[in-house]
């Protein structure tokens, strides 16, 4: 953690004496800065701490891009952000969670490129010959490959990318492609993409240590390109009717996805995004943060917005959602999204990012056959008699709208919706169902009469033995007696 000393004299004192953190407190602002990329170049993260910081955001990103180093491992606080929620937490309190973010963030697994026509000086050169051609991207990082490969039928963050940046299994970033507006992150639905900075989990930790200071007051989150941040400090002036607002700074919007929305809602954070007109034109990625803040509308109001007037009005009243308390964070529980639904009353409604998950099935498609409960990661479908009747059974509670279940089926019976209906809402729900086929020896349930006539007839049109067609309507003892008892009768030919 650096400190320029400079207009906060008194506070760089406070921080030293107060965090447990490393702390360093510098009189010059080019020494804190040098200290900082050096700090970056370890691969240790640097919140910078000082007046005016995010004016000299851009010098610092081009001091990081001259030198080939990773600029996703910086933060800053603007001591004016202390101002805009004075109300409600301490200078100190930010600070932690500020850091408590970054310490989560990715930034040490981004991606580069070696780029040779990148222009370098002689001097940074010689002394960095290994990394001087470095380019760090705002480009999505893959947690496990292994992880993803498992699921081999999910295709969600190439379907999401608008601009096929995506290609593989586990998927690879084409870098001269890619724009990083992180749209493909939303779609993953076992969060195994993330951006380099304020993916989900640090996100989270971040409301969370504010919200542990902070008690139970709603509270406003204000989610901004790091580009027009300048802009928001010279506009929003601290010292109008507001004081509990915290900042976000993202690369693109786009890295808010609707999880980050549903994450701040169920914390108590209402959240404003905002995005100057001229950087929205040229980004895919304001159109879609759009949508997502429009799905969720029934819950909270998620303004998106290029104009700081809008923000002041807004800021100046009280937000309008609730804080939860007793739900489990979206990155350990991707279910999560179940409880804030439930508690806004919420009767139907539909995502375009696996927030949660409705299994639609067509009955007369459907063979009741357990391929979808057999593969299902998550358990939310089982085969269950009653009676006369074998059902396929849903549970969206359990449900994180994967699709393996719609890959998998042979039948092309099962469709999976980002959607909430409440009906499904209550537990096991039959979504399919046939009459139960029985051993015709002894009577035991073997499976759905509709897939076994399916497979006879299968096996007729290949001209199968008649033997083994009758075997379909055995249980497994039967068979293996019907085995026996041909096997017996064969070496009884035999011998006579």
């Amino acid at each position: 953690m650096l400190v320029w000393r400079e207009g906060i004299e008194d506070l760089a004192d406070e921080i030293v004496q107060k965090l447990g953190y490393p702390v360093k407190v510098f009189d010059n602002k080019e020494d804190m800065i040098s200290e900082a990329l050096r700090t970056a170049d370890a691969g240790a993260p640097a919140l910078l701490i000082f007046k005016g910081a995010w004016n000299d955001w851009e010098l610092i990103k081009n001091r990081t891009l001259k030198v080939g180093v990773n600029r996703f491992l910086i933060d800053l606080i603007d001591p004016v952000e202390f101002n805009y929620a004075r109300d409600l937490i301490d200078p100190i309190g930010l600070i932690i969670a500020k850091y408590t973010a970054l310490l989560n963030f990715m930034a040490h697994k981004a991606l580069y490129r070696t780029n040779p026509n990148k222009p370098v000086d002689r001097r940074t050169l010689l002394l960095r010959p290994h990394t001087a051609l470095f380019e760090y991207l705002p480009a999505p990082i893959l947690l496990s490959s292994d992880a993803c490969a498992k699921w081999k039928y999910c295709n969600a963050c190439i379907e999401a990318c608008p601009f096929n940046a995506l290609e593989g299994k586990p998927p690879s970033v084409k870098l001269d492609v890619c724009t990083g507006c992180g749209l493909c992150t939303a779609a993953c639905p076992f969060g195994l993409l993330y951006m380099p900075q304020y993916n989900l989990k640090s996100f989270e930790m971040f409301l969370s240590t504010l919200r542990s200071r902070i008690g139970s007051t709603p509270a406003w989150v204000l989610v901004a390109c790091r580009d027009s941040l300048t802009r928001i400090k010279e506009e929003l002036n601290p010292d109008e009717s507001f004081s509990r607002l915290f900042i976000v700074p993202v690369e693109c919007p786009g890295w808010f996805t609707q999880f980050h929305m549903v994450s701040a809602i169920l914390q108590g954070f209402q959240p404003v995004i905002y995005c100057d007109a001229e950087t929205a034109e040229r980004c895919g990625g304001v159109a879609t943060v759009k949508k997502w803040s429009d799905e969720l509308s029934a819950i909270a109001d998620i303004h998106v917005t290029d104009d700081v007037e809008e923000i002041k009005r807004l800021v100046a009243q009280r937000p309008k959602v609730q804080v939860l308390e007793g739900v489990p964070m979206l990155h350990q529980d991707r279910t999560a999204t179940l409880s804030l639904l439930r508690a806004y009353g919420v009767e139907k409604a539909s995502f375009s990012a696996p927030l949660v998950g409705v299994v639609d099935v067509n009955d007369e498609k459907c063979m009741v056959c357990d391929a979808c409960s057999n593969m299902c990661p998550f358990q939310a479908l089982r085969i269950r008699y009653d009676g006369d009747k074998r059902n396929l059974e849903f549970n969206m509670a359990k449900c994180t709208a994967c699709g393996i279940c719609e890959a998998v089926c042979p039948y092309n019976a099962i469709k999976v919706n980002y959607s909430y209906d409440k009906d499904y809402d209550e537990g096991w729900r039959v979504v399919a169902s046939d009459q139960v086929a029985r051993c015709r020896r002894c009577g035991k349930p073997i499976g759905s009469m509709k897939y076994l006539k399916y497979l006879e007839k299968k096996l007729k049109e290949s001209g199968a033995d008649p033997w083994v067609i009758e075997q379909l309507w055995l249980c497994q003892e039967c068979k293996v007696k019907a085995l026996i008892e041909r096997q017996m009768l064969g070496n009884k030919g035999d011998s006579e």
